[in-house]
């Protein structure tokens, strides 16, 4: 019912590459670094929290997990905020039988394709197509969306 595809049309893609989608797409980027830069934030507190707990410092061991969830809060909302906005700037073409899911990480593509794909068929639509991209920013180089998705799909 699904059909996966790895790049946009050149119609869809001029359709994207306007200045509004650039702007939405920086900002993203810069809510995704900024949560990057939380989450070394806090690696390095969990790093001093099991000192604390080694040496016995159980106060500063308690208001390091304090700062510790405190962070971790943060990072969930930067993430979420940055979704937000990679998914926006994908499709602002509005078209409801495509749905492209570049930048997002892999659970939130998934969300983001099961609810599209739930409001197509309701819609009466009988596929949708889903741009994922290459994997060109992924670690390693490789596609992580679409064989994420597909497996998705089959379940």
């Amino acid at each position: 019912m699904s059909e996966v595809d790895t790049e946009p049309t050149d119609t869809e893609f001029s359709i994207l590459s306007g200045d509004e989608a650039r702007e939405i797409v920086a900002k993203a980027e810069l809510l995704r670094k900024k949560a990057w830069d939380e989450e070394a934030q806090k690696h390095s507190l969990k790093e001093r929290l099991d000192q604390a707990v080694l040496q016995r410092k159980f106060k500063d061991a308690f208001l390091l997990r304090r700062q510790i969830e405190t962070l971790e809060a943060g990072v969930e909302k930067l993430h979420r905020s940055a979704a937000r906005r990679y998914f926006r700037a994908g499709n602002l073409s509005n078209k409801d039988d495509v749905v492209d899911v570049h930048g997002l990480f892999i659970h939130e593509a998934v969300k983001k394709v099961e609810s599209s794909l739930h409001t197509a068929i309701l819609n009466g639509r009988t596929g949708l197509k889903v741009i994922v991209g290459r994997g060109l920013h992924s670690k390693g180089g490789r596609a992580k969306l679409r064989p994420a998705i597909m497996e998705a799909m089959q379940r």
